[in-house]
């Protein structure tokens, strides 16, 4: 993992604690604003794994669909950039 992943991670991290709830579409955004075009989707990847990473055993139904909906806002955002990539993604979606 390259220096700049873990630096996003770990904004990432501290952005997700805030008292204010965290919003995918503000969080796609702030990459948007904040990374050159090559780290973009690396980034949006990267958030997509991390909110994959809050499903357990115990997950409601509802958390899990949730958790999906979240990752096609992530990944027709991707489609925007790199659109093959982007409808691959949302066909092998779960």
């Amino acid at each position: 993992m390259t220096e700049l992943m873990i630096d996003y991670y770990e904004g990432l991290h501290k952005r997700r604690l805030h008292k204010e709830p965290f919003q995918v579409e503000r969080e796609l955004d702030f990459i948007e604003n904040h990374y050159c075009d090559g780290h973009i989707i690396d980034c949006m990847l990267c958030l997509d794994a991390t909110l994959h990473m809050d499903i357990d055993i115990v997950s409601s139904k509802t958390f899990r669909d949730n958790v999906k909906k979240n990752s096609r806002l992530v990944y027709r955002r991707i489609k925007k950039l790199d659109k093959k990539l982007g409808e691959q993604l949302l066909t092998f979606q779960d």
